[in-house]
Order: structure tokens, then C-alpha cells, then sequence
């Protein structure tokens, strides 16, 4: 029984066990080994984890951060680690995510990363206390990630994937004890200049947009969402969009602020205010996005709303001025000049 038992651990169960590095079993038909390889970086530790049997080798690698309590070396640890990809330049998801004091306890936490921590849990070890103790220790924790964000973003592991890993569904800690740390990590996000943008670098959420389509991204440089929307603006990166990563967009605009530009909402901003500076250059630049794309500039009716850029100064006339292209009725306000001038 003790055999089956050793043989069915996960191969997490040594991840923050620094006294234990290795643990063997045997019987008549099998060999076992879990080992824990440990690797002292600048701020951090990569450990390795490797279950062996019967010469067939499972590994799992982790990037593992850990701050004392209060900061007294004297006092126990906090610990958060996270799984690499293979390749081990990725941080990816982690499931199960339960709640480790020394060992896995039955508490799932829902984050995509592990905590590990000197809780006080149930005796049957399926949920923490709260109590005082506790409530500190989620405090702790708190602070160690918030720490932590940096140092990650230093080692060029801050990517869309990792973004993913954070706790940026609301829904999963609303009423929980984890809703502290899900708080702290949206601070922090609002504060410093963590999300990835578009052709590299960082921004925080105040200075950037998310683009609904690529071609917006090639319509309006920085200095054109500058003119339209008044603050100095840089796209996000282009691996964010509903397609691929919904939660994370969705954490982007409801819960940090962002404005998506899409081609109905930039169309209804236009003006001949800031339209008139731009160039013939640009200005060809939008008859071309707006060419395949007619709903934009249809006439309403009945039963359709009219497009976002009809009625829209988005023309330049011979005298320099921006007009529609027709008037309220669907005339038209402008002509192009005969071959014979």
C-alpha cells in the first residue's frame, strides 16, 4: 500500500519540500525516483522536477520566487512558482492550481500559478481558516507577486502567455479569500507598465488601445491616435483579440479601462477639427481601408443604421476643406475633376 501510495504522487508533491530533494521506492516489479533539482538565480529559483520509472522520465521545470514574512529571515516563507513551456522561455498555465502548505492541500485557488504558504487549514486539509494568521499570509503572498512582476518582466518572461496566467477572471474570486491578491495584482497592472505592445515593449493601461482588426494597426500609427484621441497612444500587442485570448481582452477592457478602437467607433469620432492636418497621404491611406468595407460609409435607412463615416468631412476638396462626400438626402457635395480639366 505504502508502495502504491509513492508511486501515485504527484510529481508537484517535493516542489517546496527544500529539505527533500529525492525519494525513491522499489518492489519486485518496479523502481520509482521523484528528485528535485534546484538551480540559485539573481531573485529566483528554477527548480526541476523529474518522476522516474522503469527508465521512463516525466520532468516538469519551475521559475520559483520567495519572500520571509515581514521580511525576518527568522520567520517562514512565502512561495509562488510558475510552470515553464519546454522550452523554458514561456510561462504557462497550471492545473490543478490547489493551495500548497508544505504539501498540496484540497483548496483550489483557481490562480494559474502555485502558492505556497504556512496557512492554517482544516484538519482535513480541504480549505484554510480565516483567521487572522491566514489573512496575513494572502497579504504576504500579495506582496511577494507584486514583487515578483518586475523581476519577470527583467528575465523577458512578461508576454501575452503570461498575462494568462495571472488572475484576471473576476468571476473566480468574487467572495473568496483569494479576492485580496486577485486586487493587488490589478493595482499593480494599473500602475506600472507591464502589457506588452504592438512591435515590442511595455505600456501601462493608460496610454494604450487595443485594435478589434489588424488594419486599424496599419491605419493609425502613434502619432495618429495622438491626433484622434488626444494622448500619446500605442497599440497592444497583436497576439491580444477575442479569438484568441477572450478572458484576457475582456480583463483589458472592463477591468483596466482600455478602449478598443474598432472601424464603427474611430469612423464616429472624426471631425473636420481633426481631420485637417492629416495628410493627402494619409487621407489615401483611409479610402483604401474604407474601400472594402462599404457598410462603413453607406447611407442609413429604414431597418440599417447608417455607416460610421457617412456624413463624415473625410474628404478634401481643391480649396483645402474637408467635407462629406453627400449631404443628409445622399446627394453629392463633391465631384472629381473631368480628364479635360
Amino acid at each position: 500500500e505504502i508502495n502504491e501510495k509513492l508511486r501515485n504522487l504527484s510529481i508537484r508533491s517535493i516542489l517546496f519540500l527544500n529539505s527533500i530533494s529525492e525519494i525513491t521506492y522499489s518492489n519486485d516489479h518496479e523502481r520509482g525516483l521523484y528528485k528535485r533539482t534546484e538551480s540559485q538565480k539573481e531573485g529566483h529559483k528554477q527548480i526541476t522536477l523529474l518522476h522516474r520509472t522503469n527508465n521512463q522520465d516525466r520532468t516538469e521545470k519551475w521559475i520559483l520566487f520567495e519572500k520571509h514574512i515581514d521580511n525576518n529571515t527568522t520567520q517562514p516563507k512565502v512561495e509562488i512558482a510558475f510552470l515553464l513551456a519546454d522550452n523554458k522561455k514561456t510561462i504557462i498555465p497550471t492545473k490543478p492550481s490547489n493551495l500548497y502548505t508544505y504539501f498540496e492541500t484540497d483548496k483550489n485557488t483557481n490562480f494559474n500559478f502555485l502558492i505556497h504558504g504556512p496557512f492554517h487549514t482544516t484538519p482535513a486539509r480541504d480549505n484554510i481558516r480565516p483567521d487572522k494568521w491566514n489573512e496575513k499570509i494572502l497579504s504576504e503572498v500579495s506582496n511577494l507577486i507584486a514583487e515578483t512582476l518586475p523581476k519577470l518582466k527583467k528575465l523577458e518572461y512578461l508576454n501575452i502567455s503570461f498575462l494568462g496566467t495571472l488572475p484576471i477572471n473576476p468571476e473566480l474570486y468574487v467572495d473568496t479569500i483569494f479576492k485580496s491578491i486577485y486586487d493587488r495584482v490589478k493595482k499593480e497592472m494599473l500602475d506600472h507598465k507591464y502589457l506588452p505592445i504592438y512591435r515590442g515593449g511595455y505600456s501601462n493601461p493608460e496610454n494604450v488601445f487595443l485594435a478589434q482588426i489588424s488594419q486599424l494597426r496599419e491605419l493609425l500609427t502613434p502619432f495618429d491616435l495622438n491626433d484622434f484621441y488626444y494622448k500619446e497612444g500605442k497599440w497592444l500587442d497583436e497576439d491580444i483579440s477575442l479569438r484568441r485570448t477572450p478572458i484576457l481582452r475582456q480583463y483589458l477592457l472592463n477591468e483596466l479601462g482600455i478602449l478598443e478602437i474598432t472601424p464603427d467607433n474611430f469612423g464616429r469620432i472624426l471631425s473636420s477639427t481633426n481631420l485637417c492636418n492629416k495628410s493627402d497621404e494619409w487621407l489615401t491611406k483611409l479610402y483604401k481601408f474604407l474601400i472594402s468595407r462599404k457598410g462603413l460609409y453607406q447611407k442609413g435607412t429604414k431597418y440599417d443604421r447608417e455607416g460610421a463615416f457617412w456624413n463624415k468631412p473625410i474628404f478634401r476638396t481643391s480649396k483645402n476643406e474637408q467635407t462629406a462626400g453627400f449631404d443628409l438626402e445622399g446627394n453629392p457635395l463633391i465631384y472629381l475633376p473631368s480628364n479635360s480639366g
